[in-house]
C-alpha cells in the first residue's frame, strides 16, 4: 500500500539512452521483472527497437515508482489508460495520487513522475533535433502562422532547433490534457521573449487557462530536445524539480539537467 499523505510535492524526471540494452541478459532479466501483459505486448511488437524502448520505459517507470512503496515488487503496480489511451496508475491503493507519462524516441526514453501535488497532470516528450522532417515546411503544415511567421526569420540550423521545440511542447501540452494531438498544434501558440524564458499565447483550453501551465525544456543529451509539461487545476506554483538518469543494472542516479527554456505560471502576457 501506498501511502500518498508522506510524499513531498514535486516532479521527478527520468532518462536513459537506449544503448544501455546492448547486453541481452540484462534486457531478459528486465523484461522478466514486468507484469505478464506487458511480457505478452512486448513478444507481439515487431522490431527489435521497439521492443527494446518498451521494456526500458516500462522498467524505469517502475523501477521509479517502487521508490515511493519499496516493499511493493515491481510487477504489483497495475495500469489502466483513458479513452485516448493516456496510461494511468490502477493500484496499489493510494496510488491514484501519483501522475505520470512516458516518451521515446529512437536513441532515448524518458519519464515524468509527480507525486504529492493533488491535481497536476504532466506531460512529457523527446525528439532529436536532427530530425529530418523539422523543417520550415513542416512548421507551415502543423504550427500557428504567428509561430512560422518567427520561425521563418531564424538561419536553418536555428529553425530544425525551433521546430523540433515547438513540436516537443505542443505533444506535451496535449498528453497532460490526455487528449490527442491535433488540437494543439495550432490551438496552443508560444513565443520566446528572450533566451530563457517561453510564453503561452492561447491555448486550447481557453485564455483563462493559461495561468494552469508551466513548461521546461532541457537539452537532455546531444541533438535531443526534452519538454516536460503541467497543468494544474489552479494556477500554477513553483514544485521541486528531480533529474535523475537511469543505468539499467545500476540503477537510477540524480543528475543536473539544466534547463534550456522555461514556461513559468507568471509568462502569460501577449506579444503577438
Amino acid at each position: 500500500m501506498l501511502d500518498s499523505n508522506s510524499l513531498e510535492p514535486r516532479i521527478e524526471l527520468y532518462f536513459c539512452r537506449n544503448e544501455a540494452l546492448e547486453n541481452k541478459a540484462l534486457f531478459n532479466d528486465m523484461l522478466n521483472s514486468l507484469a505478464d501483459e506487458e511480457r505478452q505486448r512486448c513478444r507481439a511488437m515487431s522490431s527489435e527497437l521497439q521492443r527494446h524502448q518498451f521494456v526500458l520505459a516500462r522498467f524505469m517507470l517502475r523501477q521509479a515508482l517502487c521508490q515511493h512503496a519499496p516493499a511493493m515488487p515491481m510487477a504489483a503496480w497495475r495500469f489502466t489508460a483513458n479513452r485516448h489511451g493516456k496510461p494511468v496508475l490502477a493500484s496499489p491503493s493510494g496510488a491514484q495520487s501519483i501522475k505520470f507519462n512516458l516518451s521515446h524516441t529512437p536513441g532515448l526514453v524518458a519519464l515524468a513522475v509527480v507525486h504529492g501535488a493533488g491535481g497536476v497532470e504532466p506531460g512529457i516528450d523527446v525528439e532529436p533535433i536532427t530530425k529530418p522532417v523539422f523543417n520550415s515546411a513542416f512548421a507551415e503544415h502543423y504550427f500557428d502562422s504567428r509561430e512560422v511567421a518567427v520561425l521563418n526569420k531564424l538561419a536553418p540550423r536555428q529553425q530544425a532547433r525551433r521546430v523540433a521545440e515547438l513540436w516537443t511542447l505542443k505533444e506535451a501540452f496535449a498528453k497532460a490534457r490526455g487528449q490527442p494531438l491535433w488540437p494543439s498544434l495550432t490551438g496552443d501558440v508560444f513565443s520566446y521573449p528572450d533566451q530563457h524564458l517561453l510564453r503561452l499565447e492561447s491555448c486550447v483550453d481557453g485564455s483563462d487557462e493559461i495561468s494552469r501551465w508551466q513548461a521546461y525544456l532541457f537539452d537532455v543529451a546531444p541533438n535531443y530536445i526534452l519538454t516536460l509539461a503541467l497543468k494544474s487545476q489552479v494556477v500554477a506554483s513553483d514544485l521541486k524539480l528531480v533529474t535523475k538518469e537511469f543505468f539499467p543494472g545500476e540503477g537510477l542516479f540524480e543528475v543536473n539537467l539544466p534547463i534550456a527554456r522555461r514556461l513559468r505560471p507568471t509568462c502569460i502576457s501577449h506579444l503577438y
